[in-house]
C-alpha cells in the first residue's frame, strides 16, 4: 500500500498490507502531496502536490523521479495544464 504525509516533512511512503517493511520511497521537493495513482501496466506512481501545482511520477520504488504537468488549474471539469516548462498549454477534460 502507498499514502502520504503532510507536515514538516512531506513524504510519500509504502509498506506491504500487513504494515511491515514500511519505506520511505519520496522525501524531497514535497509540500501536499496527494492523489496517489498506480500504474501498473508502467510500474509508475502518479503523485499530485496541490502546492506546487505539479502531476509527478516515479518508479514504484521511488526512482527516476519526473514532472508529468505543471498544472495551472481546474475549472468546469476541465485541467488546465503545461506539459513541460515553456510549451504550450494543455487542456483535459474529466466529464
Amino acid at each position: 500500500m502507498y499514502w502520504t504525509d503532510w507536515g514538516d516533512h512531506s513524504k510519500i511512503e509504502r509498506a506491504g498490507m500487513d504494515g511491515l517493511d514500511r519505506t520511505i520511497i519520496v522525501r524531497t521537493n514535497l509540500t501536499w502531496p496527494n492523489g496517489l495513482a498506480l500504474d501498473y501496466d508502467e510500474l509508475r506512481l502518479y503523485w499530485v502536490d496541490a502546492y506546487t501545482k505539479k502531476i509527478e511520477y516515479s518508479d514504484l520504488d521511488g526512482q527516476n523521479r519526473r514532472v508529468r504537468f505543471y498544472t495551472l488549474n481546474a475549472l468546469w471539469g476541465f485541467c488546465f495544464y503545461i506539459p513541460k516548462v515553456n510549451q504550450l498549454l494543455g487542456i483535459q477534460n474529466f466529464n
